[in-house]
């Protein structure tokens, strides 16, 4: 597979995934605003490392489900 390929298919994997945790989470929904193109770029943000979080209190995934 290409570079270009493969840097594809696993940004539609991220989107795949995001859509997932995006429809399952009434509490991520609200946190982004209801906004899942804001959250879709954190994702990607995520992803390649650019995101920092500032807080002292740590959310597993399996908690932002409802």
């Amino acid at each position: 597979m290409s570079g270009v390929a493969h840097k594809s298919a696993q940004l539609t994997e991220l989107e795949n995934l995001a859509q997932a945790e995006w429809r399952n989470s009434s509490k991520l929904r609200a946190e982004f605003s209801d906004n899942f193109s804001t959250y879709l770029a954190y994702k990607k943000a995520d992803a390649k490392g650019l995101v920092k979080v500032h807080s002292s209190k740590t959310v597993s995934s399996d908690q932002l489900g409802d």
